[in-house]
Parts: structure tokens; sequence; C-alpha cells
């Protein structure tokens, strides 16, 4: 489905003076597996003065969030008026003042066609972990659910490591697909020297010289803005645990460290480290971001 000429109103002065405009506006999607660091990359994004830090493209519906591409990938209608959403909440807060904008969703890894089609000028900022280490992390969060459907350790790993190997091989699709338009960032290496790494992400993205008196401080607060309100989440400690959104909270306040790294070699056992390091997806993609020099360590 091609974008009928003439489609977006060109008298729209809120998308045009906060650089949302589809078809002129450069926006920054922020896209690889969940739990890889896209939430750190786009809220150290989220720090420069250009850059706006637009809502998740997610659509609320009465069961819960639906991811907005998976349903809507051809309703350019309601894309529009999200993007124009998006605009009106930019001059409320920032005045216009914004060059650009960042959205986070990983998913969108896997539909980085049609958000080209969409938004012609899109640069992808693609992340990328250690699958070990990102199997340990989703297995933390998701095992007890999937524990409590009944899916015993072996399954919930197998799940997961295939759900890996796929996100793994779309991203590198992605970077063929669009050399030009893709910047890939390792997490070890945000970790490790993380200022350096965003100068150079801001560098290729046009984003002016790295406040390091601001970048990677830690105490970091996403916009947190959602279907229908803006301004930061807030949200409450619960009783017995946190939930996912909190846990998300209390991380973007803590300083960036490399103390997640590694954890696999107690976490995992040998079946599982061999799973990931035997699934050609996964081997292509360890090859191609120099994780198999750590193989079987």
């Amino acid at each position: 489905m091609r974008i009928r000429r003439g489609f977006y109103p060109q008298h729209n002065e809120q998308v045009t003076r906060c650089g949302i405009h589809p078809p002129t506006s450069i926006p920054i999607f922020v896209v690889g597996t969940s739990h890889s660091g896209t939430t750190l990359v786009k809220s150290e994004l989220a720090r420069f003065p250009a850059v706006y830090d637009v809502a998740p493209m997610v659509h609320k519906k009465d069961n819960g969030e639906t991811w907005l591409w998976s349903r809507h990938r051809d309703d350019w209608q309601y894309l529009w008026q999200v993007t124009t959403r998006w605009a009106k909440q930019c001059l409320e807060e920032a005045n216009g003042t914004k060059l650009t904008w960042v959205e986070k969703t990983p998913k969108h890894v896997l539909v980085a066609g049609e958000i080209k089609r969409y938004f012609p000028k899109a640069r992808f900022v693609l992340t990328a972990r250690d699958p070990r280490d990102n199997l340990v992390s989703l297995l933390k969060r998701h095992e007890p659910k999937d524990k409590a459907k009944g899916l015993p350790r072996n399954t919930s790993a197998r799940k997961w490591t295939s759900y890996i190997a796929a996100y793994g091989d779309a991203s590198l699709k992605v970077e063929r697909s669009f050399p030009n338009d893709t910047y890939a960032i390792r997490l070890e290496d945000l970790q490790a020297n993380c200022v350096e790494v965003m100068r150079r992400l801001a560098t290729w993205l046009g984003l002016g010289p790295v406040d390091e008196a601001r970048q990677c401080k830690g105490k970091r607060e996403s916009a947190g803005r959602t279907e229908g309100g803006t301004g930061t989440n807030h949200h409450q400690p619960q009783a017995g645990k946190l939930s996912h959104l909190q846990l998300r909270h209390f991380e973007m306040t803590q300083a960036v460290s490399n103390r997640s790294q590694g954890l696999w070699h107690k976490a995992l056992s040998r079946g599982e480290v061999d799973d990931i390091q035997s699934e050609p997806r996964l081997v292509r993609f360890m090859k191609r971001f120099d994780y198999m020099h750590m193989r079987g360590e």
C-alpha cells in the first residue's frame, strides 16, 4: 500500500514545527531484542536538547496494550493521528524547539520496511547484547509466568532462545536493508564507555556535542507518555514485589554499569548455553557483534 500523494495536511503547523511531519522528519527508532539496552539508549538520546521523547507507538485497547504496527501497519489515518498527537505534546512541552524525535519499541525491528514507507527518512538505532546474558534477563522476567502456565524451565529457555534468535536475525536484516540509516550499538560497549558511545552516535545523527555533565549519570527519567497522557510515570511501590514498570523506572534511575554482564556463566546450564551457541541464526548474530570470542568461556 502506497501513501497517497497529498495525504498529509500541509497546513498542519503543529506537525511541521516539531519535526514530526512524516515525509520530511528524520525520526529515530530504537529497535532490537527486548532487554538488550533499548530503554537505556532511548533515555540517553532523550537527554539531547534537539530530541523529543515520544510515547511508544502502541495502541491502547480494553484488553491491554497492543503493538501498533502489528495491527495497524496499513492504517495510515491512525498513524497520522498518533504523530499529530505527538506534535501537539511537543508544542505544549517544548514550544516546538525540537529538531527530531525518538521512539523505542523493540518489536519495530520486525517491521523496519513498513516504518520506512511511512517515515522515509527514519533512522534506526539497533541495540545488541550477548544472547546468553539476554536469555538470563528474559528468563528472570518471564520464567515465573511461564512456570505458572505449566512450562518447565527447559521449555521456557528454548522458547526465549528462539525469540532472541528471531530478533537477532531481524536485526541483521535491518542492517542489510538500510545500511546507511542504521547504527548498531552493543550494550556491553555502552556500559563500558557510555559517553564515548553516545558521542559517536550523536555525531552520526547530527545531534551536536555530548553534555558530559548530563549524559550517562543515572537518575534518568523516561518521558513515560502513553496514548492519551503526558508526563513522567511515577509508580508507587507495591507490596511483595515490583511490577515490570516499577522495575524499569527503578533501573532508569541507576547509573550505567556493567553489573549485568557475564551472569550467564552461573545462571545458565551447559545445555542452555549449547542451544544458543549452536543456533544458526544466533551464530551469525554472535559473529557479527563479536560475541563468538567469548564462546564457551
